[in-house]
């Protein structure tokens, strides 16, 4: 379906796929939990891409906190940030 197809544990190409984040900017698939993982405020945020790995392009957290958790209000002088909602809804002040 639209050229997507599921690889199986033996036909998979094993330079694509690693345990953890490489350290430097090739091609690479993370399975589910296998990024670097910090607890901030009872939240999980997993790091999935690196300023190492894009090139210095951006870095990537996914976010998993429970209901009525909230991101507090910040600012970043650096970068910009970007935020999408994959379940439930947000709501920005």
């Amino acid at each position: 379906m639209h050229g997507i197809r599921e690889l199986s544990n033996t036909t998979r190409p094993s330079v694509l796929f690693h345990s953890q984040l490489p350290h430097e900017v090739q091609p690479y698939v993370l399975e589910a939990g296998e990024g670097k993982q910090y607890i901030i405020d009872g939240q999980i945020h997993e790091l999935i891409a690196t300023v190492e790995t894009t090139g210095g392009g951006f870095s990537h957290f996914v976010v998993e906190g429970a209901k009525e958790k909230y991101f507090p209000p910040h600012y970043h002088q650096v970068h910009t940030e970007a935020i999408y909602c994959v379940e439930g809804k947000m709501n920005f002040i």
